[in-house]
């Protein structure tokens, strides 16, 4: 497996993020840094498990989706905004992220 680059990930999700919350940026920003870097991380730790045949394609996108839904609920309760504006932020941050990991899943996981 190839090994993915976690540190652009979460940079390429946090920009895409920057640009969507345009005006609100500031008062989000390091709660998004924070979880972005964390579920980047994740990601990483569930292409593992995949490639280590320890996940199924459907247990890692399973975990994904968990992961994601942390995300969107941590950032929807301490940037006090509403968890529709954090999914289009969450889905816009995976947009720019998703053939990158999915070329190292080999499998559409994002």
């Amino acid at each position: 497996m190839a090994d993915l680059d976690i540190g652009k990930v979460a940079k390429d999700m946090i920009a895409k993020a920057a640009d969507i919350a345009k005006n609100g940026w500031k008062e989000i920003k390091e709660a998004v840094e924070v979880e972005f870097h964390g579920i980047a991380e994740r990601i990483g730790l569930i292409l593992k498990a995949y490639a280590n045949k320890k996940f199924s394609k459907e247990q890692a996108r399973s975990h994904l989706r968990v992961a994601k839904g942390g995300v969107i609920t941590t950032l929807a309760m301490v940037t006090m905004m509403t968890e529709a504006v954090i999914t289009k932020i969450v889905n816009a941050a995976f947009s720019m992220v998703r053939d990158a990991v999915n070329t190292v899943a080999k499998f559409a996981l994002l």
